[in-house]
């Protein structure tokens, strides 16, 4: 943009006289003086902040990692879980394959070796559910999809022996549904959809130490395909993502 430099007090208003004062208010510091003359210290530091964004933009780039590709897993799936595990490797279960069915197999990422291991196989091919890690290192998987229908279902497995085993049945089977981690180790379950198609409002909470379910009560409100968040003083909170009915 050209600022008139022969502007002189007297000669009424300056043809830059608008865009001067855009600058001004969006700069925050003067540009030009009240006579229209460019202000030089404007200048320089309009420049200098010009200069400080493209540092800091060629900083980003260059700190930034691309993604790297690694081995493929043995199965190809779909809408399965990933869970962190202690020591850093990933247990992925279940999901649905190229063909649309369920898969009852799991596998587990070791990023030292940059490779993938079975896991053992639950007991029901599912999709859609929720796998939680407990503490001490186990995995505990309930609910979602299966070829059948929504199950009610749970299982837990153990990284030490790669194996899967039953942990109960919740009270409601339940697809769409969240799974938080209680302090003390139980784990809440709450809402989803049920297997008549419906939007619930139900909850429980499995007790590892029992390896049993047992009622939460109910939300004032059914819900699906929510989020469930665990805050201070230890309390769930639910949003609703999509239409209860």
């Amino acid at each position: 943009m050209h600022i008139d430099n022969r502007f002189d007090e007297g000669q009424g208003t300056p043809p830059n006289a608008d865009a001067i004062g855009f600058l001004r208010r969006w700069l925050s510091w003067p540009v030009a003086n009240t006579r229209g003359r460019v202000n030089a210290e404007g200048l320089v530091r309009l420049c200098m902040l010009l200069l400080s964004c493209w540092a800091m933009l060629l900083s980003l780039s260059a700190q930034a990692q691309p993604f790297e590709s690694v081995q493929s897993m043995a199965q190809v799936r779909q809408w399965h879980t990933a869970t962190l595990l202690p020591g850093g490797k990933v247990l992925v279960s279940g999901g649905r394959d190229s063909n649309l069915n369920a898969l009852s197999s799991a596998e587990v990422y070791d990023p030292a070796s940059n490779s993938w291991s079975d896991a053992g196989s639950m007991a029901q091919g599912r999709y859609y559910h929720t796998a939680t890690l407990l503490p001490g290192g186990k995995v505990l998987v309930s609910g979602g999809r299966s070829n059948s229908g929504v199950l009610a279902s749970a299982e837990v497995y153990d990284p030490a022996s790669k194996s899967w085993s039953a942990a109960g049945t919740m009270e409601q089977a339940r697809v769409g549904h969240t799974a938080t981690l209680l302090p003390g180790g139980k784990v809440l379950v709450s809402g989803g959809q049920g297997s008549n198609g419906l939007a619930l409002a139900t909850a429980e909470v499995y007790d590892p130490a029992s390896n049993s379910w047992s009622a939460a009560g109910t939300m004032a409100q059914v819900r699906q395909w929510h989020t469930a968040t665990l805050h201070s003083p230890f309390r769930a909170s639910h949003i609703r993502r999509y239409p209860s009915s």
